[in-house]
């Protein structure tokens, strides 16, 4: 395990090490919310759907196809069991996921520009 898997699992204390193992393998991914990997504080760590992942940083296009369509596959069946009331709220944190990213890279550019970068 990575250290930010083991930092967000001692944020979580209700899930355990394999628990988490096992949502790796079905297709889940840390997200560092701030995009710094060197920040692994954890309210900077969520866990999230990998292809949700990949989408909000603009790589599942560019994933090898058999990693994508695994993603796909897994994410595709959690889907199809997740009741509607999880749906709307999970549908909700990834707009907000998305906004804030937003936000993030909009501060950024402005402090580049600031900048003269």
């Amino acid at each position: 395990m990575k250290e930010y898997h083991r930092i967000w699992l001692r944020a979580h204390p209700e899930r355990s090490r394999d628990w988490l193992k096992k949502m790796i393998a079905d297709g889940f991914d840390i997200h560092h919310v701030d995009g710094n990997h060197a920040n692994n504080h954890p309210a900077n760590l969520i866990l999230m759907d990998g292809i949700d992942h990949m989408r909000l940083h603009g790589l599942f296009k560019m994933a090898r196809p058999d990693r994508r369509e695994a993603v796909a596959k897994a994410s595709r069946e959690r889907w199809a069991k997740t009741p509607q009331k999880d749906r709307v709220a999970h549908a909700k944190r990834i707009a907000n996921i998305r906004w804030k990213r937003i936000r993030a890279d909009r501060k950024r550019a402005e402090q580049q520009m600031e900048a003269g970068i």
